[in-house]
């Protein structure tokens, strides 16, 4: 009767913390065409940052500040030595024209295979019907295990 009541308690545990898991880890959230759109925008951008393509990365970003970002952004892509990866999008929220996203990339830097987790919010806008990247701000940096 003991080894009955202990397989019960165990299978109940199991069950919770299953449940648990995908309660809180698993995105339920319903992905929008327009989220969908985004999230191509901002991997295409993550594809010109790995590849130090200065053209492709201001493609992705909003056209009245590609003038002021071209510089900043050839000085630093050429001498980039790192590899991002997006490992999580989640839109936030999205009212008419504008769509903010919360992202989780993996960053490895490739001389000495370090690498860490970025959290960035990242605000898109749609001007003559594509979605651009407005602005992305990293509010958290973690070194990855």
């Amino acid at each position: 009767m003991r080894r009955f009541a202990w397989i019960i308690i165990v299978g109940l545990f199991i069950v919770l913390a299953v449940g648990g898991y995908w309660f809180y880890a698993v995105d339920r959230t319903p992905v929008t065409t327009e989220g969908q759109a985004v999230q191509t925008v901002l991997k295409k951008n993550l594809t010109a940052v790995n590849q130090g393509d200065v053209a492709g990365y201001l493609a992705t970003i909003v056209p009245s500040q590609r003038a002021k970002t071209r510089a900043a952004v050839t000085k630093a892509l050429t001498k980039r030595q790192t590899k991002v990866k997006l490992r999580q999008f989640r839109v936030q929220k999205q009212a008419g024209s504008r769509i903010a996203a919360k992202i989780d990339e993996l960053q490895t830097d490739q001389r000495n295979g370090q690498a860490q987790v970025l959290e960035a919010n990242v605000s898109f806008e749609r001007h003559q019907g594509r979605w651009y990247i407005a602005q992305l701000v990293v509010f958290n940096a973690v070194r990855a295990h």
